[in-house]
């Protein structure tokens, strides 16, 4: 069984809650949970699928004290083990989907905010003091 085909069957279930795969020494975080852990540690998201993955076994333990902490939903999932729960935690009041909306939010600005550093990079290149100032220009737009 593929790790979608079991994240589509746990999110018609569990719609609010972060599903963790535990794949031997790496964890794998899969579409809109990226935006979650993304809002909360500012980790990278990878590909157009949005996968996170880290290959550090003891991002784990301090993953899911965070998740704790914000009372978000989470569920761990072995695949060695044909994805059975490996430890989980319910919330009455999930702030799950706040979480999500700011994490869209804050990723989109900063995704924006990159490409424009790198095309004002590419053409202020003779002068780093100016390109500075119109950065600070704009993040004040934006941050506002």
């Amino acid at each position: 069984m593929s790790v979608f085909h079991v994240l589509e069957i746990g999110r018609q279930l569990h719609r609010n809650t972060v599903f963790i795969i535990d794949c031997y020494d790496r964890y794998y975080i899969y579409d809109k949970d990226c935006y979650v852990i993304y809002q909360i540690f500012h980790f990278d998201i990878h590909g157009e699928k949005n996968i996170f993955i880290t290959n550090k076994i003891e991002y784990l333990p301090y993953l899911i004290k965070k998740l704790e902490e914000e009372r978000i939903d989470y569920k761990v999932l072995g695949k060695r083990h044909g994805y059975n729960i490996i430890s989980e935690n319910t919330f009455l009041d999930n702030r799950y989907c706040k979480t999500l909306k700011k994490g869209k939010l804050v990723y989109q600005r900063t995704k924006k905010l990159n490409q424009i550093y790198h095309q004002l990079n590419y053409l202020l290149k003779d002068n780093p003091k100016r390109l500075t100032q119109i950065l600070n220009q704009i993040e004040e737009f934006v941050y506002v």
